[in-house]
């Protein structure tokens, strides 16, 4: 039996990003930053304190609520036309949904604060992981064009091995 020739796929063409896109990508990590520098500001003084709610609809205990409502209020979020910042708690998980519209993108990201034990106290604050705030248009063609090379290699070696996996 003669199997078909499968050749990779023709390479498609690769986006290249516009240095509008990169510029508003960099805007928006700076301000996501300063952001999550802000929120760390605030939880830090509820570490080992009662700081979400457990039971009902959950939610940050009041005090923490108020705390984070002045901060938004001073900071400008949640108006139109400002970032969006939602503080949440998932599994344990303190987090910040910050979204916003930079040089007429629309982004957002998930920055992840803290932690809270199974009664509501705020244990520990994360690492800070600082989003980059300078990517260049030629940087950012490099890394998709390498990712697609990666991609495309990795799918011959499944190939090459895929007569293993067949029972």
């Amino acid at each position: 039996m003669k199997r078909w020739p499968s050749p990779d796929p023709l390479p498609v063409a690769l986006m290249t990003p516009t240095t509008e896109r990169v510029e508003s990508q960099n805007q928006f990590n700076a301000a996501a930053n300063v952001a999550q520098d802000q929120l760390r500001r605030v939880l830090v003084a509820w570490i080992g304190r009662k700081a979400w709610k457990i039971s009902g609809n959950g939610g940050a205990v009041a005090k923490l609520a108020a705390e984070l409502k002045d901060l938004s209020d001073a900071a400008g979020w949640n108006q139109q036309g400002q970032p969006f910042v939602c503080v949440l708690c998932r599994h344990g998980c303190i987090k910040a949904f910050f979204r916003g519209t930079f040089a007429g993108c629309q982004l957002s990201s998930d920055l992840y604060l803290g932690r809270v034990d199974d009664d509501g106290i705020l244990t520990r604050l994360d690492e800070i992981e600082r989003l980059r705030t300078d990517h260049t248009v030629a940087e950012v063609k490099n890394a998709t064009e390498r990712a697609y090379e990666l991609e495309s290699e990795a799918r011959k070696l499944r190939r090459s091995v895929a007569v293993f996996s067949h029972r």
